[in-house]
């Protein structure tokens, strides 16, 4: 929102109340029940192991954000990735040693 958000704050247009204690994350999520057809989630490496199983009708792997409603009505993992060297390199990454997204 650049600067909108905290002239907005300055000026009195918007008041802050307090914090929501949310917890923002961008990233790869799947259904519980896959763990179990692919062995090694939330790792990300898992999934170089059995892309065939996500490869069916049922199964999905999606880029997904929060906060947002459908962790309200949806149960999902978050596939977990390697801790970046400085920047998180979105472009060139390999297994073993891939940071998801900056």
């Amino acid at each position: 929102m650049g600067d909108i958000y905290p002239k907005a704050v300055g000026n009195g247009d918007i008041i802050v109340v307090g914090s929501l204690d949310l917890q923002p994350q961008e990233g790869w999520i799947y259904p519980p029940y896959m763990a179990e057809k692919c062995p090694g989630l939330p790792a990300y490496e898992a999934l170089y192991d059995c892309a065939q199983a996500f490869a069916a009708a049922q199964p999905i792997l999606m880029m997904m954000w929060q906060p947002h409603w459908v962790f309200a009505e949806t149960e999902v993992d978050w596939v977990e990735w390697d801790a970046p060297h400085g920047e998180c390199n979105e472009v060139e990454q390999a297994r073993g040693e891939a940071c998801g997204f900056q």
